[in-house]
């Protein structure tokens, strides 16, 4: 009946916390709650993605070998299967930890499914002796990496930083949409006036060793790319634009026009709003963090008070010593749950004599 009300109580709460999720799976034996307290310490998290770390520097190599067109040494293979095997086991533990639980947070089930995705690769490899490339696959196991959050959120400004850049990828996002508008223009205009004259200068001779200048505005797409790597990235400025500037003086006003609008203008503009967002995800933080706190502390308290309203055996609406003594024998999870708090059987009397502060040998 525990289980069953658990269950209930997950669905309406719709919540993805691995806490949530483990309390509302019913009973666990000891072993589970052991583990499950091992892997939500942050030594867990940093060990784990140590190991993501390490493999993200073996798939480097392997795909340096496999660029090369030479065949996969068998030390490369064994530790494949060595870091294949790491995360399987993690994931049978969460499976023997959490039970149907499990399937109850989204990010077990990509886990998962990178690591049969995995097994399915190796198996095809060794059928057919040799498959088309699916390394890539692989990069998704990267996705892990997010284990190394709580990691960094030992460290306060890295913690800052990563928050930053979370808030400010959609203006980054937004900016780039700006700037690729902004370059179209230009580009119509460079690809109408410039290319004209770029033909003259390049009838000259005066790009020899430039098999590109010729051709630089001769479509709105050349001229995009060659306004990017003038202005944006600053790369060949005086090779290309300086000669059309000598041909025709004219074309000056243009270049500037090119420079002050997307390089001053919309490049600092996009800047200060990405500096602005940081600086308002930091003022946020401190909130957030405590709005986190009171929403799991709500969801937290929801399940216990259910598992009381099971120790109340009168129905009386309060709880007795005796109850509460009775139900940390008899209750797994209100056993489990106080095991969390560090509470065992002999601090029961002492947390209800807290608790009751009227002395009137019952709390509500």
């Amino acid at each position: 009946m525990a289980a069953e009300k658990s269950e209930a109580e997950f669905k309406a709460t719709d919540d993805d916390d691995e806490t949530v999720n483990y309390l509302a799976g019913g009973a666990r034996s000891v072993l589970q709650l052991n583990l499950f307290q091992a892997f939500r310490t942050l030594t867990f998290d940093g060990i784990f993605a140590t190991v993501v770390f390490l493999n993200l520097i073996f798939v480097i190599i392997e795909s340096d070998i496999t660029a090369k067109g030479d065949d996969m040494p068998i030390w490369m293979a064994v530790i494949n299967i060595a870091f294949l095997l790491l995360y399987t086991v993690e994931i049978g533990l969460r499976l023997y930890i959490f039970r149907m639980a499990f399937f109850r947070l989204p990010w077990n089930c990509v886990d998962l499914g990178l690591v049969v995705a995995d097994y399915l690769m190796m198996l095809v490899d060794i059928a057919f002796g040799g498959a088309p490339s699916l390394s890539f696959l692989r990069l998704l196991r990267l996705l892990k990496l997010t284990r190394g959050i709580k990691v960094m959120l030992m460290f306060p400004q890295l913690a800052l930083m990563v928050k930053g850049l979370g808030k400010a990828f959609s203006i980054i996002i937004w900016g780039g949409v700006i700037l690729t508008i902004a370059l179209v223009a230009f580009g119509i205009f460079a690809t109408q006036l410039i290319h004209p004259i770029n033909q003259r200068v390049a009838a000259k001779g005066l790009y020899d060793g430039c098999e590109r200048c010729p051709r630089a505005f001769a479509s709105v797409a050349a001229s995009v790319m060659t306004i990017s790597q003038q202005i944006i990235t600053g790369d060949s400025w005086g090779m290309l634009s300086i000669p059309i500037i000598e041909e025709a003086p004219e074309t000056a006003l243009f270049f500037s026009l090119c420079f002050a609008v997307i390089s001053l203008m919309m490049l600092n503009v996009i800047l200060a709003v990405v500096v602005e967002t940081s600086s308002k995800a930091a003022a946020e933080d401190a909130e957030t963090i405590i709005k986190n706190q009171e929403k799991e502390f709500q969801k937290s308290a929801h399940i216990f008070k259910n598992i009381c309203r099971e120790l109340d055996d009168d129905k009386s609406g309060t709880l007795t010593a005796q109850e509460l003594n009775e139900g940390f024998e008899n209750n797994a999870q209100f056993r489990q749950i106080m095991a969390l708090m560090q509470i065992d059987r002999d601090d029961i009397d002492a947390v209800f004599n807290i608790l009751d502060k009227d002395g009137s040998g019952d709390i509500d």
